[in-house]
């Protein structure tokens, strides 16, 4: 059994083609855990920003951004998969692709 999962610069991206019924497909990735999906973003990781550019037309890869926040709202359900879903701007502790085991100790006490 998945307790908790740490996505850390995650380079999945949701939503390829930018449709929400997608992104509501994708979302099944939180019922895996019995826990809570943490995802670790930084805005300034552009390794990502740039590397699924050129293969993926407005691609937008999980570890630039917030995930199933545009979606939160709409949940009924209290035991919906994406109130699983947590997101952390790790902007700071990782001012880039290469920096999440440099600021890792900081992640974490970030994460609560």
């Amino acid at each position: 059994m998945i307790c908790d999962v740490y996505l850390w610069g995650g380079a999945a991206v949701l939503n390829p083609t930018l449709k929400k019924e997608e992104i509501e497909e994708n979302s099944l990735i939180c019922s895996m855990a019995n826990g809570r999906v943490n995802n670790c973003y930084s805005l300034k990781d552009y390794v990502l920003k740039t590397a699924l550019a050129y293969g993926i037309w407005k691609a937008q890869p999980i570890g630039i951004m917030p995930i199933f926040e545009d979606l939160k709202n709409d949940i009924q359900g209290v035991f919906d998969p994406l109130k699983r879903a947590f997101n952390y701007d790790v902007t700071v502790e990782a001012p880039g692709h290469t920096w999440y085991s440099e600021g890792a100790n900081l992640i974490l006490e970030k994460i609560k």
